[in-house]
């Protein structure tokens, strides 16, 4: 209960201007082993007493467990736990999330054993050691192997920020108090995390276009066949539902065994179209939202709604956010019809899962065990749209963490697609071509190559989001902040500790994707105008510009008083990187002037042709040949009709954007030709 978390927290810390742990007796650590740490129920309908050894914040989260062997270091361990869960670091600041706390108490485990070995009993002790021996007792712990007890870090160099976090605690809550162990872990740590930034961080890497293009196709293909057969698929799952009343079978592993003839024939087929239908949706959320991993396994189902705003129809989900204090956040994520359609027809399949569950209790509770009972009335309660595993002969819940594992139903390694040359070539580009960033999947680091199965994981989607929304100019930081959830709800953008986070992460994926796409801009247009295969207003002054730079020579050729020196168009192209305003993307060609331009419309590109901020390139030609072929038929149509008139300055539009596509195809054509 609550109060018996707040007689835990009053007994354990002593908070006036900083939080400190106590230094209880044995008889006094006992005094609160029978205390509930946590009110909410944990799967195994279990409520968690301070003096456990399994700690576990909520059933959405995994599990830590403290059993050092050592009741002193145990409380220790267990205080640090409650204290940075529930108090946060400092006075009135923010708590730490449960996940931030596991793998900090897993750190902090892992040196209780390392200090049991060399005769400690407390993390206290370190108080009464010379500076010399402390210094070499945080470097044998940080640098000695794994089985030797240490985190073998000069391997696993992220380690070392891990153990910093870690270890800090410790003087944080005041357990070591002497300032020689907060100096010295500065010491020994602060350059190393900086080294392993610099020369071992790895970004999580975009999917490439094309493997995303397939991947998209492939799921939106299963929904399609789901869809297809979805009034069999419920009608033979209900008919089965309702046997279960009546069933006289004592196995609770296949409740619905007594089903036979053709029903038992029909819901085998059945069953085998719906296998992947969780995996298959949870990949389309991802795609189409940049939502995070456990964003998603917070749907709920139904979770989907549509409504028409000025003539558009606008899908939307809700998630559900449970934070680290009390309280549940609702989010509402722009969506698509595709993912509108995924979530309303997985969650039609679950309906019939749930009916089934609610028999089972009503029916044959009898033959259910105790675990089976409280895991249908808990799922029952969470009603997660990706909660449900769709077996034949019976249901079963599943909780979020386990979808994340790789033998999961919902795991991304079971889609399998093969890396082309084209694949590789856009990774190496963007500078993400490796398989992992993870330090134990054995890939870390390691380049594709072609045949390769690609590696998904659920960030990369977020990432690849990003990144779309960004080179393709469909948006800007505000767009995507809102998407991911960094304007809605301002109170909790300021007071929330992830929402700073996020806009970090998402700050520097965006301008590292502006700055890498600028250049890629840049290049194309300079490189353009080297072979003179660039026009519009700026493209034909830049190919006389170009014209008069001589990249072999020594000296500079083309100078003015106000033009930079450029030995070399490379030279130009960082130059114009580094200073230029974001380029916009436009189909028919790229728009320097950034947010000063006025027009807006490219579907009339006319108006951009004699602009000095205006480049074409042969990547824009096969949009202007189709301009040129639309105009050519819709004047040739109106041409035909009785009375033109009507349509004059329709007409005229028309005949403004066939001659800029006339003028843009007959200086690139013969460029090309005479480059071939």
């Amino acid at each position: 209960m609550m109060s018996e978390l707040n007689t835990i927290v009053n007994c354990i810390t002593d908070v006036n201007n900083t939080i400190k742990i106590k230094r209880l007796s044995t008889n006094e650590i006992q005094t609160l082993s029978h205390l509930i740490v946590w009110e909410s129920e944990t799967f195994d309908g279990q409520k968690t007493i301070f003096g456990g050894v399994r700690f576990k914040y909520s059933l959405k989260e995994k599990g830590v467990l403290i059993n050092t062997g050592s009741i002193i270091f145990d409380y220790e361990i267990k205080a640090i736990m409650v204290a940075s869960l529930h108090l946060g670091m400092v006075v009135g600041g923010s708590p730490l999330e449960w996940k931030s706390v596991m793998s900090r108490v897993n750190i902090l485990k892992r040196f209780c054993i390392f200090l049991q070995v060399r005769n400690y009993s407390s993390f206290r002790d370190m108080d009464e050691l010379p500076e010399l021996k402390l210094r070499n007792l945080l470097i044998d712990f940080m640098y000695v192997p794994k089985e030797e007890g240490g985190l073998a870090a000069d391997i696993f160099t992220s380690l070392i920020k891990a153990a910093r976090d870690s270890l800090k605690l410790l003087h944080i809550y005041g357990l070591v108090e002497e300032q020689p162990f907060s100096l010295l872990l500065d010491e020994l740590t602060i350059n190393k995390i900086r080294k392993h930034e610099n020369q071992h961080r790895l970004k999580h890497s975009i999917i490439p276009t094309l493997v995303m293009k397939s991947l998209i196709q492939a799921s939106t293909e299963y929904l399609n066949s789901v869809k297809a057969n979805i009034n069999s698929i419920i009608d033979t799952h209900k008919k089965a539902n309702e046997r279960i009343e009546g069933s006289g079978i004592n196995n609770s592993k296949h409740i619905i065994l007594s089903v036979k003839g053709k029903l038992k024939s029909d819901l085998t087929i059945v069953t085998a179209l719906i296998k992947d239908l969780n995996l298959h949706v949870y990949t389309l959320i991802l795609a189409f939202t940049g939502m995070r991993f456990n964003e998603v396994f917070e749907l709920k189902n139904n979770c989907h709604s549509s409504k028409m705003e000025s003539g558009e129809k606008i899908y939307t989900i809700r998630s559900l956010l449970s934070k680290t204090t009390e309280g549940v956040l609702e989010l509402d994520w722009i969506a698509n019809e595709v993912v509108f359609e995924a979530i309303d027809l997985l969650s039609k399949v679950n309906e019939v899962y749930k009916e089934r569950a609610i028999l089972l209790l009503e029916h044959q509770s009898h033959i259910l065990s105790d675990s089976q009972i409280r895991e249908y009335r808990y799922g029952l309660k969470r009603n997660r749209l990706l909660g449900i595993s769709h077996n034949k002969g019976t249901v079963r819940f599943v909780t979020s963490y386990s979808l994340h594992d790789k033998g999961s139903f919902a795991s991304l390694i079971r889609h399998s697609f093969k890396v082309t040359a084209s694949d590789i070539e856009q990774l190496e580009k963007m500078g993400c071509n490796y398989q992992s960033v993870s330090q134990t999947s054995g890939k870390r680091g390691l380049k594709y190559k072609v045949g390769d199965t690609f590696n998904f994981t659920a960030h990369q989607f977020r990432h690849t989001f990003a990144w779309f929304i960004i080179a393709n100019r469909l948006g800007d930081l505000d767009d995507i902040k809102y998407q991911f959830k960094h304007l809605k709800n301002m109170m909790s953008l300021i007071y929330s500790e992830r929402g700073f986070e996020s806009l970090n992460e998402l700050r520097s994926v965006i301008e590292y994707f502006e700055t890498l796409t600028n250049s890629q801009a840049i290049e194309n247009i300079v490189e353009s105008a080297k072979r003179n295969e660039v026009t519009g207003g700026g493209g034909d002054k830049l190919s006389k510009f170009l014209a008069k730079i001589n990249s072999n020579q020594s000296q500079v050729i083309y100078t003015t008083a106000q033009q930079p020196h450029f030995n070399n168009t490379q030279e130009l192209i960082d130059f114009s990187t580094k200073h230029g305003t974001i380029i916009r993307g436009l189909p028919h060609g790229y728009c320097t002037k950034g947010v000063e331009c006025k027009i807006k419309n490219a579907s009339d590109p006319s108006h951009c042709l004699y602009c000095d901020t205006y480049y074409v390139t042969p990547k824009h030609l096969p949009y202007w040949e189709a301009i040129k072929k639309s105009c050519e038929n819709k004047i040739e149509r109106i041409n035909e009709l009785p009375d033109s008139s009507k349509y004059q300055a329709y007409f005229t539009g028309l005949k403004d954007n066939l001659n800029a596509a006339n003028k843009i195809i007959d200086k690139l054509t013969p460029a090309l030709k005479k480059q071939s």
